[in-house]
């Protein structure tokens, strides 16, 4: 999904969705934006399973230890 920076305010981006709603959300997720800068977010599926697969095998160890 492609958002817009409509503005900054203070600390915060304030995005324009394509739907035209408006969001705030902080400005340290991309700091060097600007006004009209476009900004792309996407899930990284291959990362997001790596991810988990990782958090898994870590809750296995857990389990295991009974921590």
């Amino acid at each position: 999904m492609k958002v817009v920076v409509d503005r900054k305010e203070g600390t915060l981006l304030v995005l324009s969705l394509p739907d035209g709603e408006c969001i705030n959300v902080s400005g340290k997720i991309c700091p060097e934006a600007k006004e009209g800068d476009i900004i792309n977010i996407e899930i990284l599926a291959d990362e997001t399973k790596q991810r988990k697969m990782s958090l898994g095998e870590k809750l296995k160890k857990l389990k295991k230890h009974n921590i």
